[in-house]
C-alpha cells in the first residue's frame, strides 16, 4: 500500500493480525486466548499461515523419527515386524500431509488432527527409546513464552501521553 505524503511515496505494511506476532504454539502467527499469558495453550484463532507452519513442524518431527527408524532397521536394532506399524503410520501421515491444501488450512479441525499426529509421533519416539534405538532427533521443543515488548512499548507511550496532558493542564 503506497501513500503519497509531501510528494514522496512511502510504503506502509499492513499486518493481517494487528499487533500480534510470533505467539503461536509453534512460533507462528496465531492469536491467543486472553488468559494464556505463558504461551502454553492453544491459539484462539488458527490462521492459514499458522496451520502451514505447524504442519511443517510436525512433518519435520515425523521425518526425523522416520530417519531414526530406517537407520535402526538397517543396523538390525529393529525387526521388520516392529517396523511395519511405523511404516503404516508414516504412510498414513504422508497421505494426510499431501492432502492438506489451502482450503484445508481454513479449518481448525486440521490443527487438531495435526496435534494428534504430533502426539502419536511423540509416542513412537518414546517407544523407540524404550526399545533401545538411538534416537538422534531432539524431542519437540516446548512452546515459548509471550513477547511483552510491544505491550511495554505501548504502555509507556500511553503513560507518557497522560503525563504530557497533565503537565499541559497544570501550566495552563
Amino acid at each position: 500500500m503506497a501513500i503519497v505524503v509531501g510528494g514522496r511515496r512511502r510504503r506502509r505494511r499492513v499486518r493481517a493480525i494487528v499487533g500480534m506476532r510470533g505467539m503461536g504454539a509453534c512460533g507462528c502467527k496465531a492469536l491467543r486466548a486472553p488468559g494464556d499469558v505463558a504461551g502454553m495453550g492453544d491459539p484462539l484463532i488458527w490462521t492459514p499461515s499458522a496451520i502451514e507452519s505447524f504442519k511443517a513442524q510436525v512433518s519435520t518431527e515425523i521425518d526425523a523419527i522416520s530417519s531414526d527408524v530406517t537407520t535402526a532397521w538397517a543396523n538390525g536394532q529393529l525387526s521388520t515386524a516392529a517396523r511395519a506399524p511405523w511404516k503404516a503410520f508414516y504412510d498414513e501421515w504422508i497421505a494426510y500431509r499431501d492432502s492438506i491444501g489451502f482450503l484445508g488450512t481454513l479449518w481448525g479441525a486440521t490443527a487438531d488432527r495435526l496435534k494428534d499426529y504430533q502426539a502419536r509421533a511423540a509416542q513412537w519416539r518414546q517407544q523407540l527409546i524404550g526399545q533401545g534405538v538411538a534416537v538422534t532427533a531432539p524431542p519437540p521443543a516446548p512452546p515459548g513464552g509471550t513477547d511483552f515488548t510491544p505491550y511495554l512499548k505501548w504502555g509507556l507511550v500511553v503513560v507518557g501521553g497522560l503525563v504530557v496532558v497533565k503537565l499541559v493542564s497544570v501550566f495552563k
